[in-house]
Formats: structure tokens, C-alpha cells, sequence
């Protein structure tokens, strides 16, 4: 095969031959996979958990700031209704 019909083939979703032998050997090592640049699956665990952690502080924190945008809005609203002005002078 031609190297453009090889990159043809990879294109249309087929799997790279060297790429697909490179995964499956760090696979079959396990936690013997540092020479590939791959951290130890305990180490990826621990990230894991620490990034979920991370989403959820952010995810209330946004929830918190939402909450305090609309009671303000709120209270907004209730001034103007009685008719008190926000001017800034």
C-alpha cells in the first residue's frame, strides 16, 4: 500500500496498526506503564476523584452565585415596586 492509501485507510476510522500494539502492551503491564509516560492506575484513580471533587466545589460555587443573583434581582424588584430608587450618585 501507497502512504496515501494508508492515510486513507486511517481516515476512514480504521485503527493504526503501531498505535493499537502500543496501547495493548500498556495494557498487558499494567502499572509498568511509567516508561510510556502513563501514570499507575492508583495515581489515575486519584485524579479522578480529585477532578470530581474540583467540579463539584465549582458546580457550588456557580449554584451559590446564582442563588445570590436572583435574590437580588429580587429585592430589585420589590424597591422599584414601592417605588425607592437605586441612584448612585
Amino acid at each position: 500500500m501507497s502512504d496515501t492509501q494508508n492515510q486513507n485507510q486511517n481516515a476512514s476510522g480504521s485503527v493504526d496498526p503501531m498505535a493499537q500494539a502500543i496501547v495493548d502492551a500498556a495494557r498487558r503491564l499494567g502499572c509498568k506503564t511509567a516508561w510510556l509516560g502513563f501514570p499507575p492506575p492508583e495515581e489515575m484513580e486519584k485524579f479522578k476523584v480529585e477532578k470530581a471533587e474540583r467540579d463539584f466545589q465549582l458546580m457550588k460555587k456557580r449554584d451559590a452565585a446564582r442563588e445570590r443573583h436572583r435574590e437580588e434581582m429580587k429585592q430589585a424588584v420589590i424597591r422599584n415596586i414601592r417605588g425607592e430608587t437605586d441612584y448612585y450618585e
